[in-house]
């Protein structure tokens, strides 16, 4: 997971060093909601991809957690699995909008 958190990182940086010097020579349009709403959905979208990926990709199961007694484990461990994948998607597929939206009235 922390490559593709740091890919992501790295993506915002690059789109970051492409705009911001051409915003400098352009006047701004109220506030900057691209820059706002631009990291959370590169993110949302890493975690999106990161839910769908196996839990185990080695093939180790490490179990249940040492930290977490199994009387508080939820009864259907995907349940949780699903709300989350659900969750990060919708956060996703907002925040594309919001982004094309705040990119296309100059919000950057």
């Amino acid at each position: 997971m922390t490559w593709l958190l740091v890919l992501t990182a790295l993506i915002v940086l690059g789109v970051a060093e492409a705009v911001l010097p051409r915003r400098s020579k352009q006047q701004s349009h109220g506030f900057p909601w691209f820059w706002v709403v631009f990291p959370i959905t590169t993110f949302a979208v890493a975690l999106t991809v990161y839910s769908f990926l196996p839990v185990a990709p080695l093939g180790i199961d490490s179990g249940p957690s040492p930290y977490v007694p199994l009387s508080e484990l939820p009864e259907d461990p995907f349940e949780s699995l699903w709300k989350g994948q659900i969750l990060w998607a919708v956060t996703a597929v907002a925040g594309i909008g919001l982004s094309l939206w705040a990119w296309r009235r100059g919000r950057i």
